[in-house]
């Protein structure tokens, strides 16, 4: 039996893959600030700072495989990968899965395959994922085993921005058929497949040679451009007509409304204005993100074989009418 440690295992995208791997009849242990688990045979929790390397080396011992899916501010996605580096090395550990983003792409366009330079033109988060997939490329250097995962827009229940935030975002008139400033290709990939991805990569990296680093896009090949997508949803939400949001309009809500709502909530001041609940706030680089024609190039098998995706008319299942 394998163990693994999930860093971020009770986040949206790490639920998913520690349910995934005890599933295939692995071990886990679960690690983040605040684990919400409840133990049971095979599966384990800790509480764990990522920038503490003490607490690191107490948590490797006895690992296996190690998936990094740590979320949080651009110091944590990359001082974390950069201890965690060298927490692998200090304990002996020589295999890791690290989740990274396409946002390691930036601004570029067209059909984007592995080999694509990157490009920190996106902003911290962009910046944070290049850093943290140098300092994991730097450790499988000396020995390691190393697949970095980049998947495109992670969607699926509980999804809390492309599924969740989209959904209320129709719901408030925030989002509608936005013409050119929605044509951009999605690359939606459903939890489920990134979770899958997760577990045949660390099964074929206990097998790979070492100083191995292979990186993967995670995109569903039928993924839509972004305005069919809020068109199928608000379909599914029971919304219509669906608007038709100007340029103007959306830099509006993105920027002279967007960025109060989001200061709001990081002050845990959202709340309801005037009996009605406050649609969340939208950032200007995730309404720049629907025009882009950025297309994660899919169309070959990752080294461990293809992967199964979930059915683009499955991901709206997730979208449920209100009651």
């Amino acid at each position: 039996m394998t163990t693994f440690l999930v860093l971020g295992g009770s986040g949206f995208v790490g639920r998913e893959i520690t349910q995934a791997l005890l599933a295939a009849g692995h071990a886990v242990v679960v690690a983040s600030r605040q684990p919400q688990l409840t133990p049971e045979a095979q599966l384990s929790s800790c509480a764990l700072d990522v920038l503490h390397e003490p607490s690191l080396l107490q948590a490797l011992a006895g690992i296996d495989v190690v998936v990094n899916a740590t979320t949080g501010s651009g110091a944590v996605i990359t001082q974390g990968a950069q201890a965690l580096a060298r927490a692998m090395r200090h304990a002996g550990v020589r295999h890791l899965v690290h989740l990274s983003s396409q946002a390691v792409y930036g601004a570029q366009e067209g059909w984007l395959a592995e080999d694509t330079p990157l490009q920190a033109s996106l902003g911290w988060y962009g910046q944070a994922k290049i850093q943290a997939e140098a300092a994991v490329r730097q450790w499988a250097e000396q020995g390691g085993r190393a697949v970095l995962l980049r998947p495109g827009c992670v969607v699926g229940p509980g999804s809390p921005l492309w599924t969740t935030r989209v959904a209320r975002w129709l719901q408030a008139g925030h989002l509608g058929d936005l013409g050119a400033q929605g044509d951009g290709w999605s690359n939606l990939v459903h939890v489920r497949d990134v979770a899958q991805a997760v577990v045949q990569a660390a099964t074929w990296l206990q097998t790979a040679e070492p100083t191995t680093c292979v990186a993967c896009n995670l995109a569903a090949p039928d993924a839509p451009r972004w305005n069919q997508y809020f068109a199928d949803a608000a379909g599914r939400l029971n919304i219509a007509p669906l608007p038709r949001l100007s340029a103007r309009q959306l830099w509006c809500i993105s920027r002279l409304i967007g960025v109060p709502l989001k200061v709001a909530e990081r002050l845990g001041l959202q709340g309801r204005f005037f009996g009605r609940a406050l649609p969340p706030g939208m950032a200007p680089s995730v309404a720049a993100l629907w025009g882009q024609q950025i297309r994660l190039d899919v169309r070959h098998s990752p080294p461990w074989g293809s992967l199964e995706w979930t059915p683009y008319a499955q991901m709206l299942d997730d979208f449920l009418p209100p009651p």
